[in-house]
């Protein structure tokens, strides 16, 4: 039942089953996210393909490579096409571990009809 919604004025016991379960497969199959989360990596380049930088998922920096047109730049001109790349880098690694959420959360919950991605932004909206 895709979308299935909790009515708050009248759970009923199946209610709880069903959400027990949704829990339970939930956990089951995001306990291999970690793992899977180790394995991205973001990649990016700066415009014009000299300088390109790889990221985790957590953001961290693995790899900045400068060509050496990039290195005849002024300095300026080369840190900015630095952190281009590795912005790119990093955006690219948070694509690739939204997609993994959503698809592992797919897996685990088929019909919750919920984002996590999205649940997760919303979350940190009200945070702020």
């Amino acid at each position: 039942m895709p979308g299935y919604r909790l009515d708050p004025s009248n759970i009923r016991s199946q209610d709880i089953d069903r959400a027990t379960r949704q829990a339970q497969q939930a956990e089951a199959v995001l306990g291999d996210v970690d793992e899977l989360l180790a394995e991205i990596s973001g990649t990016g380049e700066a415009d014009g393909g000299h300088v390109k930088a790889s990221a985790t998922a957590e953001g961290r920096i693995l790899q900045v490579l400068i060509g050496q047109q990039a290195v005849r730049q002024g300095s300026k001109e080369l840190s900015e096409q630095i952190l281009a790349a590795v912005s790119r880098a990093q955006d690219d690694a948070r694509r690739q571990v939204e997609a993994l959420l959503r698809e592992q959360f797919q897996q685990a919950v088929p019909d919750a009809g919920i984002d996590p991605v999205a649940l997760q932004q919303h979350v940190d909206r009200l945070l702020e």
